[in-house]
């Protein structure tokens, strides 16, 4: 019971990871793409 939680948590916390780091990227591409007054250094 306790394993089958544990793994539970384990999904849960590496889709959160994924669901982060794919919402970071979305916001980085973007501020790339739509601000071009944007310093060279974030490019």
């Amino acid at each position: 019971m306790f394993a089958k939680f544990r793994m539970f948590a384990v999904m849960l916390v590496v889709a959160l990871i994924s669901l982060a780091a794919s919402a970071g990227a979305g916001t980085y591409s973007w501020a790339i793409t739509y601000q071009p007054e944007a310093p060279k250094e974030l490019r």
